[in-house]
């Protein structure tokens, strides 16, 4: 039979000195910071007590989490298509947000470009951590990862059964 919990998280205080108590009253030091509501995992460290079962996710409002996945979402939409934006916009534009030109250089098959690029929503966050290449889109650009093969459909089917470097 799992022990009741309060609303805190704590269990019931018994009023009979708990494991560590130290002299001096029910529980010592551990007991009164368990009243708190604060749970001593180590010497170092103190959290406030949870339910182990409740996750970080479940702690999140939902709709922020709804939110959040669809804005995502269309931003990868957006800049994983194949639109060719007026030179103009285009320049506007990807000021603010990652457009698909800029992303589309992020699959380019030089390992350099690969490794750039990396922002989703944002723009601005490619260029305040220098990870934006200067490389601009072109026409019959080759993607794919430097120094391989492109591989067929039942090929890449299998890949994830074969043992590395086969």
């Amino acid at each position: 039979m799992r022990p009741r919990f309060d609303n805190a998280g704590s269990p019931p205080d018994t009023g009979m000195p708990g494991p560590g108590a130290a002299p001096g009253g029910p529980g010592g030091a551990a007991g009164q910071a368990r009243r708190m509501g604060v749970n001593l995992r180590s010497d170092y460290e103190a959290r406030p007590r949870r339910d182990p079962e409740v996750t970080a996710a479940e702690e999140q409002p939902i709709v922020s989490i709804v939110v959040f996945e669809t804005l995502v979402l269309i931003c990868t939409i957006f800049h994983h298509s194949n639109v060719a934006l007026p030179p103009g916009l285009e320049r506007a534009l990807s000021r603010l947000v990652v457009t698909p030109s800029i992303h589309w250089v992020h699959h380019h098959r030089i390992r350099r470009d690969t490794d750039a690029n990396y922002s989703t929503l944002l723009s601005l966050w490619d260029r305040l951590f220098a990870s934006r290449s200067p490389t601009p889109r072109m026409l019959g650009m080759p993607i794919g990862v430097e120094g391989r093969e492109e591989l067929a459909l039942p090929q890449l089917l299998i890949a994830p059964f074969r043992r590395a470097g086969r």
